[in-house]
């Protein structure tokens, strides 16, 4: 367990879990924010972030793990400080002090299985024709993942 960050991860979901679903899900336990992921294909993941008040939250929010959502269980998974680094570092998820209205459009894109020669072009292209802004894209070895901003 990881209680220096405040942030869970979701996995599990619905793919059409919606934000009320989440904050259900949480049984009370105050979100400060809820962002969900999606696939390559731009497709809900079935995994979101959540950041909640403080690390008592998290605790009570790792009780629920294998809690169901429309009869899905849901694993719930502390984030460890080098995921919310590279979260905040590319705008995924809200550093301190900063707005949340930069991120209420904000989607998370996890593309696997691309060749090494891949790059940002590459990803542009791929996306093409999608009304979004790329803003951040981060490589661990063959898994990138894409901010998004949609319009």
């Amino acid at each position: 367990m990881n209680p220096e960050t405040n942030f869970i991860r979701l996995r599990g979901l619905p793919f059409a879990a919606k934000e009320s679903d989440v904050r259900n899900f949480l049984q009370g336990i105050t979100a400060k924010s809820i962002t969900f992921t999606l696939t390559s294909s731009g497709r809900a993941s079935g995994e979101c972030y959540v950041e909640l008040n403080d690390n008592s939250a998290v605790k009570e929010a790792l009780k629920l793990d294998r809690n169901e959502i429309n009869g899905r269980y849901i694993e719930v998974f502390t984030v460890s400080e080098g995921e919310l680094a590279m979260m905040v570092r590319h705008g995924v998820i809200r550093g301190s002090g900063e707005s949340e209205s930069r991120y209420a459009s904000n989607y998370v894109v996890r593309l696997r299985g691309l060749p090494y020669s891949a790059n940002v072009d590459d990803i542009k292209e791929f996306f093409k024709g999608i009304r979004s802004q790329l803003v951040a894209c981060y490589r661990s070895r063959y898994i990138i993942y894409v901010l998004l901003v949609v319009d």
